[in-house]
């Protein structure tokens, strides 16, 4: 499991969504997980100890 603090919340989203194990960042107990069925799509990511949050909003523009 991987404690090294990461750079940005992007970086850290783009390495979840590639399979790694993350500690979190506010407990530093647990890892953060996702509920959906393929990792690489998931925007969301909690931690499965004190529940905690990583997301990514994709930004839409509409013309």
């Amino acid at each position: 499991m991987d404690t090294k603090k990461p750079k940005s919340i992007i970086g850290i989203i783009n390495r979840l969504q590639k399979g790694e194990k993350i500690a979190c960042m506010d407990c530093g107990e647990g890892y953060y997980t996702t509920p959906a069925s393929d990792v690489s799509l998931s925007r969301e990511f909690r931690c499965n100890k004190c529940k905690s949050v990583v997301m990514v909003s994709p930004n839409i523009i509409v013309e």
